[in-house]
């Protein structure tokens, strides 16, 4: 099963469906993908593309995930690294209204660089990952700092206290 996340933001950011769609027709993909669209409405005649506002069972549904499309949004693709998930990311940008700025492009490049995702803005990239990266791609795990961190933090409460 691929699971698609757009987020929950108010811009609509229909490319990345239209990406998704492009490459279940073009590599005539049969199982099930399922989008979670928050505000963006699209249509499609796909019968394996199931569009919801939202997911009921979120994190279930990303654990029973073969594949990860996400767009650039840090808690998407935190819940996804959590299951060691097989990540695309494609940034929403501002030259398409998708966002008010490009700070979706500078966190999957990060992620990306670190070896946790892979990236992609175009279908023609979604493709050339699909065939020719997506099935030796091996993700770092991602091992959280969140106990080191809350705990200097609470030191350093501490300390001026």
């Amino acid at each position: 099963m691929v699971v698609v996340l757009l987020g929950t933001q108010k811009q609509p950011f229909k490319r990345i469906i239209s990406m998704v769609e492009d490459l279940a027709i073009e590599r005539e993909i049969k199982e099930d993908i399922i989008v979670q669209a928050g505000h963006t409405d699209y249509e499609t005649s796909l019968e394996n593309i199931k569009i919801n506002k939202f997911l009921n069972e979120y994190k279930e549904t990303i654990k029973k995930a073969d594949l990860i499309i996400t767009h650039g949004g840090v808690g998407s693709i935190m819940d996804s690294l959590e299951f060691n998930k097989k990540i695309i990311v494609v940034p929403r940008l501002s030259e398409y209204k998708e966002h008010v700025d490009d700070h979706q492009k500078e966190i999957s490049k990060d992620f990306s660089s670190k070896g946790y995702v892979l990236e992609c803005s175009t279908s023609k990239q979604l493709l050339d990952i699909y065939d020719n990266t997506l099935e030796n791609f091996k993700p770092q795990k991602y091992v959280s700092n969140n106990k080191e961190f809350n705990k200097e933090l609470n030191d350093i409460i501490k300390s001026m206290i």
